[in-house]
């Protein structure tokens, strides 16, 4: 039997799996996906895998964040999204051991395509 501790990894420091996913968001029309920006808290070491499903395709990697750069809050450089559909979701993920993540907010711009 394995007890886990109150942290963010088991009673053997090995790493515990820590994810993030929104909600799907919909859009009326189909929407041409451009930049994003990720805020996030800045960490002591670590990184963030930022991934993106559009329509309900499989998630896709954009991004591994340096969560180590910048000072207490951070925001991300430019993550090109740069695809159309008329839905979105992002996920977040960290299996660092003792190596928490907290997200301040996702900013990403879009576009309406007329049809």
């Amino acid at each position: 039997m394995m007890t886990l501790n109150t942290g963010n990894s088991d009673a053997q420091s090995s790493a515990i799996n820590g994810t993030f996913t929104t909600k799907e968001i919909q859009f009326k029309q189909t929407q041409r996906f451009g930049l994003c920006y990720v805020y996030y808290k800045v960490q002591s070491a670590g990184n963030l895998l930022f991934e993106v499903s559009l329509d309900g395709a499989a998630f896709k990697t954009l991004a591994t964040i340096d969560m180590t750069a910048g000072v207490t809050r951070a925001k991300t450089q430019p993550i090109v999204i740069g695809d159309s559909a008329n839905t979105v979701q992002f996920r977040f993920s960290n299996n660092t051991a003792a190596q928490t993540f907290e997200l301040y907010g996702i900013e990403f711009y879009t576009k309406n395509l007329i049809r």
